[in-house]
């Protein structure tokens, strides 16, 4: 597996900012390709999925804390959502120009397009919790799930780029998704079932269904891959 997928999925919060500059640095190298050359778009989706992973995982470790830093969580959110939306853009425009891709181009915009809503949605989440003025525990454990998921959709675009594709990690990204529904599903049962105010359980809701929207999201995201294999053979 390759290595940057490793250290995001391990990423500490004081090392956001320089693996976040470093990412950004491979993409503008990768800008700065052959304008012909196909493998900078799938190079430029990897990153987007790293992107990804790294929102989700230091969410996922600013839940297991005592005391969220909320501002700085959120402010590094947004600049994983805002460079995401920056490589998408670039590989529109750049496929406007160039005729030999790797996959068919609304593919390669469609899995970019994706990815960046992905990461939206992190965000989403991140804020309706900092918002809410409920303990943030209970919310760890679906999103170290949805975490896990990130990264087998990391895994997946890896593979891609070194032209590998390989049924296991869609198969991997299947059953991870499985146990974060299911860990969400507990979540909605323990929240119905616990005695509170009605503002309490509306934003506990609105934070469950923001996780959710999460979850479908990486299942459209594992359906639209698998779709993309199996017409590239």
């Amino acid at each position: 597996m390759n290595g940057t997928v490793v250290f995001a999925s391990h990423l500490k919060p004081a090392a956001f900012s320089g693996w976040l500059e470093s990412l950004m640095d491979r993409f503008r190298h990768a800008d700065r390709a052959v304008p012909f050359r196909p493998a900078r778009f799938l190079s430029q989706i990897e990153t987007q999925a790293e992107l990804n992973l790294g929102a989700s995982h230091i969410f996922y470790q600013q839940l297991c804390e005592r005391e969220p830093d909320w501002r700085t969580l959120i402010e590094r959110l947004d600049q994983c959502h805002e460079r995401g939306e920056e490589m998408h853009w670039a590989i529109a425009q750049s496929l406007r120009h160039t005729y030999i891709t790797p996959l068919d181009s609304e593919d390669l915009l469609g899995l970019s397009l994706r990815l960046v809503r992905l990461i939206g949605g992190v965000g989403q989440s991140a804020r309706l919790v900092a918002g809410s003025g409920l303990p943030h525990g209970p919310f760890a454990e679906p999103q170290k799930h949805l975490s896990a998921c990130c990264e087998s959709l990391a895994e997946i675009t890896v593979a891609l780029e070194n032209q590998q594709p390989s049924h296991q990690p869609l198969i991997e990204l299947w059953r991870r998704h499985r146990v974060a529904r299911r860990a969400l599903r507990e979540r909605s049962t323990s929240l119905l079932q616990t005695p509170g105010d009605p503002v309490t359980v509306a934003r506990s809701l609105a934070i469950h269904r923001s996780m959710s929207a999460q979850a479908s999201q990486i299942r459209r995201l594992n359906l639209f891959v698998r779709a993309v294999t199996l017409k590239n053979g």
